[in-house]
């Protein structure tokens, strides 16, 4: 397994301590689910689809851009 050294701001280790306790699990998990649901979600914007937040009455409030 490839071995990375990234260097964050303090606002974004924060975040990615907050999310990983959140969760239980380690930054390295929550790292890899994230990259894991960013390569999902490109690919389905990639094949025509639409990424949306729809409120509970499933009307659709905004829709996500990928670039």
């Amino acid at each position: 397994m490839a071995r990375y050294s990234i260097n964050f701001n303090k606002r974004f280790e924060e975040l990615l301590e907050d999310m990983a306790n959140e969760k239980g699990i380690t930054k390295a998990e929550t790292l890899r689910r994230a990259m894991v649901l960013y390569s999902y979600l490109g690919d389905q914007v990639e094949s025509g689809k639409k990424i949306v937040i729809a409120g509970e009455d499933d009307q659709i409030e905004k829709e996500v851009v990928f670039s």
